[in-house]
């Protein structure tokens, strides 16, 4: 019965966490760290009940296991979904810096007069006049994809004026519907900043569609304030006047909030 207290745990927290990571793109670092404290946790709590004496059957004790890795599991990522760590924005001028913690899957050009569309999954999300109050000139959009134990807390990419800010409610349809992702529920929020405008689109899981924002249109922010949160997070992207800016990121590249510089503005003639 030691013996299976000492190397079930550890085959419990692999069958778990391996495919969890696989499904949801979660990063190796923190999901094995993840798994070895919910093996850590189990092995001891297994060996008392084993050598207590207690009147327990074998197939129990074994079910004890894969429950307690559960608990600790999701414990630990309760801790995740909820952090929000203080962020350094570097001391530069005239940058613009990332929304969101993630990977940065697509950065796509645009030609004036049509307008962009967000991917994710692989199927597009068509803005449209309404959110972006028919500003649209000829630019870039960023893909920022956040993973299940990413930093959810958005942030401001320059300081300014938040002029516009459009909530579309999502519709909660099955995930292998195939017009889902264009009702994903999404936060769009436009800025100003010393002549340049830029957009942030915050888009929301289909199972959660829960975005939570701390500012408000009218509202002026500094590079790097915490502008809302994204339950269990999702995909931020951001569009940028492509005349205006020289892009500093490339696809795959992994962001920090506040802190990875996306683009430099140009100084205006």
């Amino acid at each position: 019965m030691t013996l299976i207290c000492l190397t079930l745990p550890w085959l419990f927290a692999a069958a778990l966490w391996i495919p969890l990571c696989l499904k949801l793109r979660i990063r190796a670092r923190p999901a094995a760290s993840l798994a070895i404290i919910a093996g850590a946790v189990t092995v001891p709590v297994c060996l008392i009940v084993a050598r207590s004496g207690l009147m327990v059957p074998v197939p129990v004790k074994i079910f004890i296991q894969p429950v307690l890795i559960g608990l600790v599991s999701g414990l630990g990522m309760a801790i995740l979904f909820t952090r929000d760590p203080d962020r350094s924005v570097p001391e530069v001028d005239g940058i613009v810096v990332s929304p969101a913690d993630g990977v940065i899957r697509y950065v796509r050009p645009y030609p004036r007069g049509g307008f962009p569309s967000c991917m994710k999954k692989g199927r597009a999300i068509p803005l449209n006049p309404e959110e972006l109050e028919e500003w649209v000139p000829e630019g870039i959009i960023i893909g920022i994809e956040m993973n299940l134990i990413d930093v959810h807390v958005n942030r401001s990419p320059v300081s300014g004026v938040l002029f516009r800010q459009k909530h579309i409610t999502g519709s909660f349809l099955s995930l292998r519907h195939p017009d889902a992702p264009s009702v994903n529920e999404r936060m769009v929020s436009l800025i100003e900043s010393a002549g340049l405008k830029l957009a942030v689109i915050q888009i929301a899981s289909r199972c959660v569609r829960r975005i939570v924002p701390f500012v408000h249109e009218g509202d002026r922010l500094t590079i790097g304030q915490r502008i809302g949160k994204i339950v269990f997070g999702s995909q931020v992207d951001v569009l940028l006047p492509s005349g205006r800016v020289d892009l500093c990121v490339r696809p795959g590249q992994r962001m920090r909030a506040g802190q990875t510089i996306l683009a430099k503005i140009r100084e205006l003639p």
